[in-house]
């Protein structure tokens, strides 16, 4: 259609829609001083305020053949819905680093059945003045929780769909899906057998009771993760007396959580489209319970320091890799743009294991390497490099010796720089 050729391009978190019309705003905000019995008024200036742009915007098919205006407009809204800012590029001025969407509508027409017309206010929001610059293990936890708590109830809303619409459908398709929802609730229940005792499920047909389903499938990952003791920090064990650092760093516990909720233990025996869902959602729950047993290991380091760099880098490198896979398999699944309500939670929750992680790392001094000054035990060089015995501890863990209790003048140690 001609009209087209005459719109103009912006988007929004990557998001690209067509505009029709735009009216911008701006104002400087002043406060006005008033003086009894004197005429007039002190104007004083507050700085300018923030750039309002009111967009009149369009989304429609790309391709004529193809119906995919209610996908994009999905992934549209989706973004629009986050309190996060976001990149904004408006059609004549360009970027803008930071806006969020104060306001929108969206109107469908019988002549134009192939698009909807969207009214969109943006606000530009300025930076960020932060109080605490470095970023915190326990408030990432807090925001890790929240946010697995986002994908996974829109990964469940995602599968009751879709079961609802196979249920009316082919019995034979129905069938076939209800025993891929059995597999993968089987393979949800090894993590919660593996660490807790027996569970009770509803035992109710998921084709007919899908909401049971779900809430099973979350039921089993937070028993399982609810069993595991983290070195005494899941409130489930105490540690009394000297404990070996990576028992006591729950690290040996991460690691066999992370055996039985990787995205390879997730995998289904040849999935249709509908077991390809079906294994997109047990990911989703598994790499979300994973993510949160990270972050209960990120956040006891901050009480006990008990792993070296390597060991944090590794631990937020596994998480992040199982909430990928997670992503990955939302994407196959719902090439539609279904998921994109979930994707963008797991990728927030996958930020925030990073920043667990950074903070775990930043909060401690660099790692150098330092000769032995004198042949001796590992108190005696920890007193030669601190002044402080104590600390022998920290040197067995940074260089892995073990048993090892004494070492060479001039051998090499990794050591913390102060």
């Amino acid at each position: 259609m001609a009209w087209r050729d005459t719109l103009l391009t912006a988007s929004f978190k990557g998001i690209e829609f067509d505009v029709e019309r735009v009216d911008d705003a701006e104002q400087r905000s002043l406060a006005l001083h008033e003086i009894p019995y004197r005429d007039g008024a002190d104007v004083e200036d507050l700085g300018r305020g923030p750039k309002r742009m009111r967009f009149a915007a369009i989304v429609f098919n790309n391709d004529p053949e193809l119906d995919d205006h209610q996908a994009r407009l999905d992934r549209l809204l989706a973004a629009l819905r986050s309190a996060e800012p976001g990149a904004l590029v408006h059609p004549v001025f360009g970027n803008v680093a930071r806006a969020i969407c104060t306001q929108w509508g969206v109107s469908f027409d019988a002549e134009l059945r192939d698009a909807a017309k969207l009214t969109l206010e943006f606000i530009e929001a300025g930076s960020v003045l932060r109080v605490f610059d470095s970023p915190s293990p326990v408030l990432a936890a807090e925001k890790i929780t929240q946010l697995g708590d986002a994908a996974r109830s829109a990964a469940d809303a995602s599968l009751v769909r879709r079961v609802e619409a196979v249920r009316i459908g082919p019995a034979q398709r129905t069938l076939e899906l209800k025993a891929q929802m059995n597999a993968a609730l089987g393979k949800l229940r090894l993590f919660s057998e593996a660490t807790s005792p027996a569970t009770v499920l509803s035992g109710l047909d998921p084709i007919f009771y899908p909401q049971a389903y779900v809430a099973d499938a979350r039921f089993l990952m937070d028993r399982g993760l609810q069993g595991l003791p983290f070195g005494g920090r899941n409130l489930l064990a105490t540690l009394t007396g000297a404990v070996n650092a990576i028992v006591g760093s729950g690290l040996a516990d991460f690691d066999r959580a992370a055996q039985l909720l990787g995205p390879q233990a997730m995998l289904l025996t040849a999935p249709n489209a509908d077991g390809l869902l079906v294994q997109a959602h047990a990911q989703v729950q598994a790499s979300c319970s994973l993510a949160q047993a990270a972050a209960i290991v990120l956040a006891a380091e901050l009480e006990t320091a008990l792993l070296d760099r390597a060991d944090v880098e590794r631990l937020a490198a596994v998480a992040r890799t199982a909430v990928q896979g997670a992503i990955d398999s939302l994407r196959a699944a719902t090439p539609g743009g279904e998921s994109a309500e979930a994707g963008a939670a797991l990728r927030a929750l996958a930020y925030q294991v990073q920043a667990a992680a950074t903070a775990v790392i930043e909060q401690r001094p660099p790692v150098v390497l330092r000769a032995a000054p004198l042949t001796g035990p590992l108190r005696l060089v920890a007193h030669a490099f601190y002044g402080d015995h104590t600390r022998a501890g920290e040197l067995a863990r940074l260089n892995r010796f073990g048993q090892t209790l004494v070492v060479q003048a001039g051998q090499a140690l990794n050591a913390y720089a102060s």
